[in-house]
């Protein structure tokens, strides 16, 4: 599978879910609304792109290494490496600075400077204190140091 965006079945095969497994998982994620369409950070991100199909309706489809390492971040297993080994996904070190973005009741995303999601947690707390210490650690270049990772 080497397409940059995908449908929710072909990403439900990374993970062996079914389509309406991996919905769930973005909504959870705050990347898809419950109306079914995604949220204006996964458009404003590039989590997916919209396609108009030949009867004139239109879906969504979700850029396969950006949705698939959110969901591994969030703790979903993958069924198999899918990703080849020169992929920014699995060779990116962490970039700080980092930010914290609230995605919707107690769930947060912390961002690194690329503007990808690095980690999900619950709780204002957790998440403020998450932020400070990657960020500590950004500032003295541990990151760095212990990059490809």
């Amino acid at each position: 599978m080497d397409k940059e965006f995908v449908n929710q079945t072909d990403l439900g095969k990374l993970f062996d879910l079914t389509s309406h497994q991996i919905g769930r998982i973005l909504m959870r994620l705050g990347l898809r609304n419950p109306d079914r369409t995604p949220t204006h950070l996964a458009r404003e991100r590039g989590y997916c792109k919209q396609r108009t199909m030949d009867n004139g309706y239109g879906d969504w489809l979700w850029h396969r290494v950006l949705t698939a390492r959110a969901i591994e971040n969030a703790g979903y297993p993958r069924k198999g490496d899918h990703l080849p080994s020169d992929d920014p996904a699995k060779t990116a070190p962490l970039s700080g600075p980092f930010i914290c973005r609230q995605m919707g009741g107690l769930h947060y995303a912390i961002e690194s400077g690329d503007g990808s999601v690095v980690v999900w947690c619950d709780g204002p707390r957790n998440a403020d204190t998450l932020t400070r210490l990657m960020n500590k650690a950004h500032e003295q270049g541990l990151f760095q140091k212990n990059a490809p990772r």
